[in-house]
């Protein structure tokens, strides 16, 4: 509804999905639709992954359907790495890895709290299929959406964010940043990422 009320003017759509997240729940379609897949929990994470992947397939198509695909500039991301809670755990036992090779959880230093999917869209403006290692954090995305826009970000604010646009377009020369400052759930767990080396501040990542 918001994409067909804004499609004749500029508009900002953030979508916050609740899965894959606690507590573990699927549709009765999304659950049903992937029979044979056990245990029940894993069944139900999956259900809960799909359910996520039809959502974003209903946005795609209504940017396709209303004529503004090739005028949108799409993101798709995560806010953290999976958490190893109670229901982190049952979905980890029942065979799923919540963070693939990653080490680490939501909330830690290690790369498997803080390094997540990042899927960027906008076709004619960011070359499809291309990958890239820069450094990129997701304070970067104002500064890139303003510059995107053809606009600045107001003097002195958010003043820590770096437009990733040229690295989008497939364009850049150089990376936009040369590290980046990772900032845990505990303040002794300070982090820098530079190239390939993380550096953590203290001993355990909590």
């Amino acid at each position: 509804k918001v994409i067909k009320a804004n499609k004749n003017r500029p508009f900002f759509l953030y979508l916050a999905h609740w899965g894959p997240h606690t507590p573990l729940q699927a549709t009765r379609e999304d659950y049903e639709a992937l029979e044979g897949i056990e245990p029940h929990r894993k069944r139900v994470y999956a259900g809960m992954v799909r359910a996520v992947d039809r959502s974003v397939t209903r946005i795609l198509d209504t940017l396709e359907a209303e004529g503004i695909a090739d005028n949108t500039l799409v993101v798709f991301t995560s806010d953290n790495g999976g958490m190893l809670n109670n229901t982190g755990q049952k979905a980890w036992r029942a065979g799923h890895c919540l963070n693939g090779k990653l080490l680490g959880f939501k909330f830690g230093a290690w790369e498997g709290g803080h390094r997540v999917p990042f899927i960027v869209r906008w076709p004619g403006k960011v070359p499809a299929g291309t990958q890239s290692d820069a450094l990129v954090s997701q304070i970067d995305l104002v500064a890139t959406f303003a510059e995107a826009a053809g606009t600045k970000v107001p003097e002195g604010a958010v003043v820590d964010s770096v437009s990733q646009w040229a690295e989008f377009a497939g364009k850049a020369v150089e990376p936009a940043r040369d590290l980046l400052i990772i900032s845990p759930n505990s303040p002794k767990h300070l982090a820098i990422r530079k190239d390939k080396w993380v550096f953590i501040s203290d001993r355990d990542e909590g």
